[in-house]
């Protein structure tokens, strides 16, 4: 599946991750190092791109795409993983505040590539 994305990382990423799905955890990290390090902005524009490509139809519909779309799927799933992880020491203040509401904590703590790729879905 030819990718047409100009970002290098995001290109090389989505490429490796049709080759089989234990790539699958290592690609994520290092696409994830990557976002955290450049223009977010960019990167999802880039990473839209690079997306079109498999969903799009051009390709017919394959083992390869099955394995792209399986790898997207987990790198946005880092997000959640991510903010759990970082939200984990504070569950004891967060008990402690009764005046927020359950729905403005989940507002919050909505990662912003996430909302972006759903609003954009």
């Amino acid at each position: 599946m030819p990718l047409l994305c100009k970002d290098k990382h995001i290109r090389d990423a989505f490429t490796a991750s049709q080759d089989s799905f234990s790539t699958h955890p290592k690609l994520v990290k290092n696409l994830r190092d990557y976002y955290d390090s450049t223009d977010q902005d960019k990167f999802f524009d880039n990473f839209i791109d690079t997306l079109l490509v498999p969903i799009s139809g051009l390709t017919e519909r394959s083992i390869f795409v099955d394995r792209t779309l399986d790898f997207v799927a987990k790198f946005a799933c880092s997000f959640i993983k991510s903010k759990e992880s970082n939200n984990a020491g504070g569950e004891k203040e967060k008990e402690s505040n009764d005046t927020e509401t359950e729905d403005d904590d989940e507002e919050e703590e909505f990662p912003v590539f996430l909302h972006r790729l759903f609003a954009w879905l």
